[in-house]
């Protein structure tokens, strides 16, 4: 399998993608996702990668690729660390 740097966000989403954050504890998000779900995440990462030091992606309920039982947000952000 290959993965190429998706060159906008719109070449991120996977047909039939499906992800669910939820929280578990102390500090601790849970990530579940299908199969389309972890592809898509794994090529908004590759895209957030390659973004200047500050961008910053919001993965949510509302329109933000999780599902609507999520009750948590994602927030990926590049810092030149």
């Amino acid at each position: 399998m290959s993965i190429e740097v998706p060159q906008g966000l719109g070449d991120v989403w996977e047909n039939g993608f499906r992800m669910q954050a939820t929280l578990t504890g102390d500090a601790e998000c849970r990530v579940v996702a299908n199969k389309p779900g972890l592809r898509t995440l794994a090529k908004l990462l590759l895209f957030i990668s390659e973004q200047p030091p500050g961008y910053h992606f919001h993965v949510d309920q509302w329109g933000g690729g999780l599902d609507d039982r999520s009750d948590a947000q994602v927030i990926f952000e590049l810092e030149a660390l």
